[in-house]
């Protein structure tokens, strides 16, 4: 019989621990409406006036959501360690994401399309960016600010692609992430090329 509430016990906490986990990043794709996304359960804090949790490289971030026309457009998450910045870039990794676009504060600029468009290839590419980061974000002394756009493998494939047409244009509902530090302090907004157009 104690086994018996033992089990049951731990039962019950492993439930209750479930439905407390914070919900992946995953859960909410871009393009959901509100009503879909109160049915998941997933913006009852944020209704209730507490602190939207997602997670993301397996930590826990502060997460805000935007709707336009009653469609989710855009998911900020914030972090304010380094933890938070290494979470940041195994999430993205695991993505299998590419930076297509950086720039420092001090006008260092990466820029893919460009070197791919003067005849780099995919894996010479990822070595200039590894360069350009070592030496401009994780060596730089002075270095506060930096941005980077991340896009999929699958989508700057489908950019490359094309010819007269801006990807922009073409694919406006394609999925990126900005990624935007200082010091420590990091944000990523998950959005469309169309909706941070609207921003820009």
């Amino acid at each position: 019989m104690k086994r018996i509430i033992l089990s049951l016990v731990l039962l019950f906490f492993a439930i209750n621990s479930a439905a407390l986990a914070a919900p992946a990043i995953a859960e909410f794709p871009l393009g959901m409406t509100k009503q879909e996304a109160v049915s998941k359960g997933l913006i009852m804090k944020d209704e209730q006036g507490g602190i939207l949790v997602t997670t993301f490289g397996e930590k826990d971030w502060p997460t805000a959501l935007t709707f336009e026309n009653d469609k989710l457009v855009s998911l900020i998450l914030k972090g304010s360690d380094e933890e938070f910045v290494a979470a940041a870039n195994e999430g993205l990794l695991r993505l299998d994401w590419m930076v297509i676009h950086s720039a420092t504060e001090n006008n260092q600029v990466f820029d893919a399309f460009k070197l791919i468009f003067e005849g780099k290839s995919f894996d010479d590419v990822v070595l200039e960016y590894e360069n350009f980061y070592n030496v401009n974000i994780t060596q730089s002394q002075n270095l506060t600010k930096y941005t980077s756009t991340y896009i999929s493998e699958r989508t700057l494939v489908a950019f490359l692609k094309l010819r007269d047409q801006k990807p922009v244009e073409a694919y406006p509902d394609s999925t990126l992430c900005r990624v935007s530090a200082a010091g420590n302090d990091i944000t990523l907004m998950f959005t469309t090329f169309a909706y941070m157009g609207k921003m820009n």
